[in-house]
Parts: structure tokens; sequence; C-alpha cells
């Protein structure tokens, strides 16, 4: 059995020469409304996955590793290997290619005999929001011939045996549009150049890294007002007991609040 340090490795190795599921959403909108879609981190994507860029591991929030941690417990509880079922199994399809890129999907769980695909997802969304937010990679699938996609969604922050599941039926529309978008970018892949920007704004990060910046600067901005509370603190001490201490002592313990940047 693989560890899954080396199912990660795996994933993150296939990148590089192409696109997985978690790059429908760019696949569909191009289909939909052309290369103008285009953000530039959809470019440097494009660029990791030709080799004209390196690719840079995405920081795994606390949401995220729980949503790693539910795809564990059901690999243990209920999809198991035992029964059957390939934890992110290595999915693609010999008639759909592109020349120059593969195309691929790692589903949480996959049963090779009848073609069945498990996604899991650990969201604080209902099902139906979550179904809409993941509808390009579920139909990414049945794109590359699965029979039958199924959801498995747990509520965050609660047990997860307290989970939903759900079928996902096919859309042959907006599959349609999923190989639309493939052949566009397959075409401009073949004069694309990349240029690494010297400047990247929040409007270039991904929805998920933008919510990963978001909550990282939350937490920065929480330790900020935590910091100047404490110093407010040493500072109505310091007042109170500057008529008990020697100089010596009130010097220094001056100088320490300068370096903090309090007084």
């Amino acid at each position: 059995m693989k560890t899954k340090t080396k199912q990660k490795q795996e994933i993150i190795n296939t990148r590089v020469g192409g696109f997985g599921g978690s790059d429908a959403k760019m696949f569909y909108k191009v289909g939909l409304n052309g290369l103008s879609a285009l953000s530039d981190t959809d470019k440097r994507r494009i660029a990791v996955a030709l080799g004209q860029a390196e690719f840079v591991e995405t920081y795994t929030t606390d949401a995220m590793e729980a949503g790693n941690e539910f795809e564990r417990w059901l690999a243990v509880n209920s999809y198991t290997v035992e029964t059957g079922w390939k934890n992110n199994y290595y999915l693609i399809s010999e008639a759909i290619q592109a020349r120059n890129f593969k195309l691929f999907a790692h589903p949480d769980f996959y049963e090779k005999t009848n073609k069945i695909v498990i996604e899991a997802k650990y969201t604080s969304s209902d099902i139906n929001e979550t179904i809409r937010d993941y509808k390009a990679q579920l139909q990414w699938y049945y794109m590359l011939g699965a029979e039958r996609v199924y959801i498995i969604k747990g509520n965050q922050g609660e047990d997860f045996y307290k989970h939903e599941e759900r079928q996902i039926r096919r859309d042959d529309n907006y599959i349609n549009i999923l190989l639309e978008g493939i052949n566009t970018i397959d075409e401009f892949c073949d004069t694309f150049i990349y240029t690494e920007k010297d400047e990247w704004t929040e409007g270039d990060l991904l929805p998920h890294e933008q919510r990963a910046a978001q909550l990282m600067y939350n937490y920065l901005e929480q330790i900020k007002v935590m910091e100047a509370e404490v110093f407010q603190f040493l500072l109505v001490r310091l007042k109170v007991v500057l008529p008990f201490y020697s100089y010596d002592y009130i010097h220094k313990f001056q100088f320490l609040l300068v370096r903090l940047k309090v007084v």
C-alpha cells in the first residue's frame, strides 16, 4: 500500500505535464467565454503543466486538513481496499486527449470494475451548494469515462459519520463546454510563452488561495490586537509601579517598552 506522502508526491508530479479535476473550472470558463477568461493564475498553471514554471505547493489550511482527515476516515470505514476501492487512483482516458498536455483525475475513491467515482468533500455549505461549487470537477470524471459519480459530503465541525451522499447526474452539455475549453487551451499552448509576474495581487489567486490568504490575514490581525493589549497592560503597570523601583530597573523597563514600540 502506498503511503500518504508518496500518494501526495505522485499527485504533485502529475501537475507538471497535465491537468486534473481541480483545473476543470478553468477549462469550463474558457469553453464558455474564450481565452479572455484566463486569469494570471490560470496562465501560471498552464506554464507549470508545460514545464515553463515551477510548481508551488499550496499552503494547507485547517479546513483543508480536516477534509484530508475526512477522506482518511472514509478509506478506513467505508471505501476500503479490501472491498475493491482505490484511493486517489490515476484516472485517464484514451478517448479524450490533447496534443500539448495530459488530462487526468485523482478521484478520492475509484471502483475500477464498474467505473464508479466517489468524491469526498468536507464543507460548511449544504450539499446542493457544494455540488454547484464542484460541478466542473464532478463532470470532469464523466468526461474521462466514469460511469457513475457520487459525492460524499461531510459537515465541517461535525462528526464524520454524519455525512450525506448524492449521485451526480451526467451533464453532456457541460462536458461539451469542457471539451471546447480543452481544445481552445491546447491551441493556445502551441505558441504560449510564460513570463513570471513581478508582483501578484489577491485577484491573481485562485478562489481557495484567496480564502487561505484571507484566513492568514485574519490571524495576523488578531495577533496584532493581542500584542497591542499586552503592551498597553505593560505600560499601565509601568506607571503604577514606577515610584517603587530603582532608577536602573525603571530605565531597563523603559528600554524594553521602547524596543517593543510601546513608548
